[in-house]
C-alpha cells in the first residue's frame, strides 16, 4: 500500500528556493496530488490524508481525492479496501494503544509560503481532533512523527512545515505540545492564526446589535458555566447549547445559519466570533465588568457602563411574553403525516414540527420528503401520570420563584429521572413496531424527534432546545422505550426551561409529541437554507445556502469546520455571494449552476417559501417570514438524491 510520491524539480529551482524561499510565489508548483486538493477557509488549498500502518516501522502518508471519499472513515474503508467502519476508525485513531491511522489536513502554502522565525514554510497540518486518550508524551511522540512523514509527500519542501495547532489547551493536539515540536527543529502555527491568515478578519459579526452586560470568559472545560442572563458570554469552544445571554462571542469559528445563529436572531442577540480574546477590544481589563458592545459593520466596539445605565437597558429591553398553543389530547394512535387532515388545530395536536413535516410531505409526496408519522400529545401526557412527575412539574412551578438556579436544576433533574423511569403504553410500543414493519421495512434506524408546542413557532424557534434520539430496528423494546422517554424528558432540561423563562411561556401549557422517520445514515452532505424577505419589495426574497460535505454538522459545526456558504436573491443565478468555502471540499461549489440537485433544493425552498407564509396568511397574519430549511442529500441507486429534513418559519431573520 504505497502511495505513489513523485514532485519534479530542476537543480536550479531547488537552489533558488532554498536561498530566496520568496520565489515560491512566481514559480510553477504542481504534484501528482493536486487535483485532489479543496479549498479551506476561504483561500488555503488543501489536501484529505491519513497516516496508516502507524505502529509498523514503515507508516505510510495516503493523500486521497476528498470528492471521491466523504472523509478519513470512508477511504481507509474504501480506497485502502480495508471495510473499517466508522465507530471501529473512530475508536482506533482516538487511543494510542492499537493506533494504526492517524487522520489529518495538509495544507499548502508553497505558492504563499508563510514566513515563521525566519523560515519560509511550504506547508502546515493539521491532526483532526478525535478526542485523544493520549498522554502528553504520546501526543508529543505522535505529531512529531507526522511531521517528519509529510516530506514523503512533498519532498522538495522537506522540513519546511508547521504544526497547525489549537489554541485551546484543552483540544488536542494543542500548543501544549509547541515546546517538543521545537525541539524536534518544527515550527508551528495556531489555528485561530491560520483562519485569520485567510480570511483576514479579526472579528466576524454574524448578528448585530448591541448587548449590555458582564464579559465572562467560559473555558472549553467548563460544563457549567454560572452564566446568568445579564452575562456577555465569551466561549473558548463553540457551545452546543446557549442560555439566555446579554450577547454570545465565540473564539471559533461559526457559520450564519448555525444553531447558535438562529438562536441569537431568534433572541435578538449580538452574536460575535473573535479569532483571539485580544481582538475584543479591552478584554483584559474588561473581562467580569460591565460593559457596553457594540457589534456592527462588521467592527466590535467595547465600554465600560455604570449599574444604573445598565440596568435602564435591561428593563427596556425585557422581551414580552410569549403564548404558545396550548396542547390538545385527541390523538390516541399514530397519525400518518402524508394523509393527515387539514386540521386548522394540527400544531396543538402534533407539535410544529411534526405539522410542519406533514405539510411539506402532503405538497411533495417522497419525491422529497422521507414518510412521516407522529405520536400526539396524548402520549406524553399519560406518562407524566404514570410516573407521577406531573405532581413534581406543578410542585416546582408554585416554588420557583423562592428556589435559587442550583436547587431548581435540582428539581427539574429529579423531573427528568421520574420521566425516563416511567412506562409507556404496551399499545404505543407495538404500534411503533407495526408502523417500522410496514413503512420502513429496509429501513436500520428510526429516529424520535421532538415536536413541542414551544419550538419550530414563528416568534421562537427553540432550535436545538430539545433531544432527538435514534434507535436501530434491531433493538429490542426496552431500548425504544428508553429512547422515547428520553425525548419527553428533554421538555424539562435547564437550558429548554430557562428558554421559555425567558419569554415569559407558561410551563404548565408545553407539550411533548414525536415525529418518527427513517434516520439519516451515511449521507453525501447536509446543509441549511433560509430565506431572508425584501422589506422594500412584498414577495421578493433571497435565499442563502450552508451546505457541508458528509454528515459534519452546518447547524453545530464544531472547531475548525467551515461549510460552503453562498447567497443570492430568488430571482437570479446561485453563487451570487460567496461567505464561505468548505475546508472538505465542494458539494455545489465548483460545479455548474444548474445542477441537478441544487436547481431542485431552490425550487423547493421557493415552494416552501410560498408554502408556510401562505398557511401564516390564511391564520390571518399578513407579516412576511423568512423559512428555515434542514436537508440532506444521500447516494442511491438512482444517484444523488435530495431530501428535505424540516422546515419552519422565522421571524428574526440573518441581515440583508
Amino acid at each position: 500500500m504505497k502511495p505513489t510520491t513523485t514532485l519534479v524539480y530542476t537543480l536550479f529551482l531547488l537552489l533558488c528556493l532554498n536561498c530566496v524561499p520568496s520565489l515560491w510565489a512566481q514559480q510553477p508548483v504542481t504534484t501528482e496530488y493536486d487535483d485532489y486538493r479543496f479549498t479551506s477557509y476561504g483561500s488555503i488549498p488543501t489536501w484529505a490524508g491519513v497516516a496508516g500502518d502507524w505502529r509498523s516501522d514503515d507508516p505510510k502518508i495516503y493523500l486521497y481525492d476528498s470528492k471521491k471519499y466523504k472523509g478519513h472513515a470512508e477511504f481507509v474503508a474504501k480506497g485502502l479496501k480495508l471495510g473499517i467502519r466508522f465507530s471501529s476508525f473512530q475508536q482506533n485513531v482516538k487511543r494510542p494503544i492499537g493506533r494504526d491511522f492517524v487522520p489529518f489536513f495538509l495544507y499548502d502554502f508553497r505558492d504563499k509560503p508563510i514566513f515563521k522565525n525566519g523560515i519560509a514554510h511550504c506547508w502546515g497540518v493539521r491532526i483532526e481532533d478525535y478526542r485523544y486518550t493520549d498522554s502528553q508524551a504520546q501526543m508529543e511522540a505522535m505529531v512529531i512523527q507526522l511531521m517528519q512523514l509529510i516530506p514523503s509527500v512533498l519532498p522538495d519542501c522537506g522540513k519546511n512545515g508547521l504544526m497547525i495547532l489549537a489554541g485551546s489547551r484543552r483540544i488536542r493536539p494543542s500548543v501544549k505540545v509547541a515546546p517538543a515540536l521545537k525541539k524536534a527543529g518544527f515550527n508551528h502555527l495556531e489555528l485561530g492564526d491560520l483562519v485569520e491568515m485567510a480570511n483576514s478578519k479579526a472579528v466576524e459579526v454574524l448578528n448585530e446589535g448591541t448587548a449590555v452586560g458582564y464579559l465572562r470568559y467560559v473555558a472549553k472545560n467548563d460544563k457549567n458555566p454560572k452564566l446568568t442572563k445579564h452575562d456577555i458570554a465569551v466561549y473558548e469552544s463553540l457551545p452546543y447549547r446557549v442560555p439566555p445571554l446579554q450577547g454570545i462571542i465565540t473564539l471559533q469559528p461559526q457559520t450564519p445559519l448555525s444553531h447558535i445563529n438562529l438562536l441569537a436572531k431568534n433572541r435578538g442577540t449580538i452574536n460575535v466570533y473573535a479569532v483571539h480574546k485580544d481582538s475584543i477590544p479591552g478584554f483584559g481589563k474588561l473581562n467580569n465588568k460591565l460593559v457596553k458592545v457594540v457589534a456592527k459593520n462588521k467592527r466590535l466596539l467595547v465600554s465600560s457602563i455604570s449599574e444604573v445605565a445598565a440596568k435602564k437597558w435591561w428593563t427596556k429591553k425585557q422581551p414580552s411574553r410569549l403564548k404558545v398553543p396550548e396542547p390538545m389530547r385527541l390523538d390516541k394512535g399514530i397519525v400518518e403525516l402524508g394523509a393527515a387532515p387539514n386540521w386548522k388545530a394540527i400544531p396543538k395536536r402534533i407539535g410544529a414540527k411534526a405539522a410542519n413535516y406533514s405539510l411539506i410531505q402532503k405538497t411533495f409526496g417522497e419525491e422529497l420528503i422521507r414518510p412521516g408519522f407522529a405520536l400526539g400529545f396524548d402520549h406524553y401526557f399519560q406518562v407524566l401520570e404514570q410516573s407521577g412527575s406531573n405532581y413534581l412539574i406543578q410542585d416546582l412551578l408554585k416554588k420557583q420563584s423562592q428556589l435559587s438556579t442550583v436547587e431548581r436544576n435540582i428539581y427539574l433533574k429529579e423531573i427528568r429521572n421520574t420521566i425516563k423511569k416511567g412506562l409507556v403504553p404496551v399499545t404505543t410500543v407495538l404500534a411503533i413496531r407495526q408502523l417500522i414493519d410496514e413503512h420502513y421495512p429496509t429501513a436500520k434506524r428510526i429516529r424520535l424527534r421532538s415536536s413541542t408546542n414551544c419550538e419550530d413557532l414563528p416568534d421562537f424557534n427553540g432550535a436545538g432546545l430539545y433531544t432527538s434520539k435514534g434507535f436501530n430496528v434491531i433493538d429490542d423494546n426496552h431500548r425504544l422505550l428508553t429512547q422515547l422517554l428520553k425525548v419527553y424528558a428533554s421538555l424539562w432540561k435547564p437550558l429548554a426551561f430557562e428558554e421559555r423563562e425567558h419569554y415569559g411561556i407558561d410551563h404548565q401549557k408545553v407539550g411533548m409529541a414525536i415525529l418518527i422517520n427513517e434516520a439519516f445514515t451515511d449521507e453525501l452532505a447536509n446543509g441549511v437554507v433560509v430565506t431572508i424577505p425584501n422589506p422594500q419589495k412584498k414577495g421578493d426574497f433571497d435565499i442563502w445556502v450552508n451546505v457541508q460535505k458528509g454528515d459534519k454538522a452546518v447547524a453545530n459545526p464544531t472547531d475548525a469546520e467551515r461549510p460552503e456558504s453562498f447567497r443570492f436573491s430568488a430571482d437570479t443565478e446561485p453563487f451570487g455571494t460567496i461567505q464561505s468555502r468548505s475546508n472538505l471540499g465542494n458539494v455545489f461549489l465548483g460545479k455548474p449552476s444548474d445542477d441537478p440537485i441544487l436547481s431542485q433544493l431552490i425550487k423547493a425552498t421557493k415552494e416552501i417559501h410560498q408554502l408556510l407564509n401562505k398557511r401564516q396568511q390564511q391564520r390571518g397574519d399578513a407579516k412576511s417570514y423568512g423559512i428555515d430549511i434542514e436537508f440532506k442529500i444521500m447516494k442511491e441507486k438512482t444517484g444523488r438524491k435530495l431530501y428535505i429534513k424540516q422546515a419552519r418559519l422565522l421571524s428574526q431573520i440573518v441581515p440583508k
